[in-house]
């Protein structure tokens, strides 16, 4: 019931704009319900939303089937630095240490520099059912999104029809009391003419 009220008003409102468009548009026939329908599905935010996310859920299922994949690791490193008296490298930003030497008798501020690349492949090959499993539980994601997205299709879809056929019946009713205020005329005109004419008196 909490789910029907909180769609109620948004449907409602669709409807009766649908209509008004299609019928500006069409030559005096009915709208079908095949339209509305399309039309509902097509500009309601919350099956845009959940569409999204089965699109999103999907490209996770191909990512994670991806993960089987080895990786290519590269580094590039450049170091400067200058030897200042200090025991050892020093400043070390990555894994090679620079090109400073050792001790010297006197501090040499001058800088030197040097750079180097790795690559490297990182597979693991076997992990004893975690691809697997990854590969399950993003499929069972992608599964129940999709599931959401059709019981809110489901659910939209029925309560669209119902209004729809709520506004037909408006419809119907409304051409039969017309047909009786076309009748009631046509009876006043008839009396009145009787009158006139002198075969019935007044």
């Amino acid at each position: 019931m909490l789910r029907v009220g909180f769609y109620k008003w948004w449907i409602i409102t669709g409807c009766m704009a649908l209509l008004q468009n299609i019928a500006a548009q069409s030559t005096g026939n009915y709208v079908s319900l095949q339209q509305i329908l399309k039309g509902v599905q097509a500009n309601y935010e919350l099956i845009k939303a959940q569409g999204s996310l089965v699109q999103a859920k999907q490209a996770a299922v191909k990512a994670t089937n991806m993960q089987r994949l080895p990786q290519l690791n590269t580094m590039l490193e450049g170091d400067v630095a200058s030897n200042n008296n200090v025991e050892g490298t020093y400043l070390t930003f990555g894994m090679i240490p620079t090109v400073t030497s050792g001790v010297r008798a006197q501090s040499k501020l001058d800088p030197t520099g040097g750079d180097a690349a790795f690559a490297g492949i990182n597979w693991e090959a076997v992990n004893f059912g975690g691809y697997k499993a990854r590969e399950n539980l993003a499929k069972q994601d992608l599964l129940v999104q999709i599931n959401t997205l059709a019981r809110t299709e489901y659910d939209l879809n029925g309560i669209a029809s119902i209004y729809y056929l709520e506004l037909l019946r408006l419809t119907e009713l409304e051409k039969i009391q017309q047909d009786n205020v076309d009748r009631l005329e046509k009876l006043k005109t008839s009396i009145v003419a009787l009158v006139k004419t002198g075969v019935r008196p007044g």
